[in-house]
């Protein structure tokens, strides 16, 4: 990188784009880039940088010094930088709820654990009372419209409901939603990434097995073909004796996990089998 004005004083903050980089266009500097060890063909990788405005996913280290205009001697240290480039994944809720539409599933904790996936860093997770007051709403855009009944930001793909927040109560519906807000490469501008809205209903649990309940949730989230006949047992009084997957014995709770590695596509649901 070579200074090529005068009005450019030492500890000045200078904004290079991958676009300055592969044009050399950033008006002050003249800059000699280098491609090594990406792709056989240099001219694909920088015509691929050009239509995206942006670096395919991978690690990348760049080695940054200044030089003088004059006589192209080296008038700083050499600066290595590593960056990371990794394209953003829809946000794939998880556990607790069904997707809207669907009869809302039922739970039994008062702080449950919302779980979902993504790789993003920072998320906003909200929580939506349905109730008389907030009408027959059908759409995610609906509840999307309605005041949230909690809201917090996080920065992990789970969060557990916490005692200091407004009481879930036993009987309601509840919907929750999660959102990332994430700067354009092209444009600088923020975009949005919003999960579907999954919705849940708080029970006493007097009645019904919290196992077995578990068990539907994730049955109904599966969408296997013959998901319902599973369902239709345990609701008319059938129990589940021992849950197999790959040979071994899981637990209910085992479940969620399992659905999380098909979110983030590190196994692949193949079949149902039930004996």
């Amino acid at each position: 990188i070579t200074p090529l004005t005068n009005g450019l004083a030492p500890g000045m903050s200078v904004r290079i784009t991958n676009r300055d980089i592969i044009t050399n266009a950033t008006g002050n500097f003249d800059v000699e880039c280098e491609v090594d060890d990406i792709l056989s063909n240099n001219t694909e990788f920088e015509d691929l940088l050009l239509q995206t405005g942006r670096f395919p996913d991978g690690e990348y280290l760049f080695k940054l010094q200044a030089f003088n205009k004059e006589n192209q001697q080296p008038i700083s240290d050499k600066a290595t930088v590593t960056i990371t480039v990794t394209t953003p994944s829809p946000i794939s809720l998880i556990t607790p709820g069904n997707p809207l539409g669907m009869e809302p599933s039922e739970i039994f904790d008062l702080y449950p654990n919302f779980v979902w996936y993504s790789n993003l860093t920072e998320y906003t997770i909200k929580i939506f009372e349905l109730n008389e007051q907030t009408g027959n709403v059908q759409t995610d855009e609906d509840i999307e419209n309605l005041a949230p009944y909690f809201e917090r930001q996080v920065s992990t793909t789970s969060f557990t409901y916490p005692t200091d927040a407004p009481p879930l109560e036993d009987g309601n519906v509840y919907a929750w939603q999660v959102s990332a807000n994430i700067v354009s490469p092209l444009n600088s501008k923020e975009e949005v990434y919003k999960s579907k809205v999954y919705s849940f209903k708080v029970s006493s649990g007097e009645e019904t097995n919290p196992d077995d309940l578990l068990l539907i949730n994730f049955l109904r989230q599966l969408n296997a073909d013959n998901s319902e006949e599973v369902i239709n047992l345990i609701n008319n009084g059938f129990s589940v004796k021992n849950l197999r997957f790959k040979d071994s014995e899981i637990s209910a709770e085992d479940l969620t996990n399992i659905l999380l590695r098909i979110a983030n596509g590190e196994i692949r649901f193949k079949s149902l089998i039930i004996e």
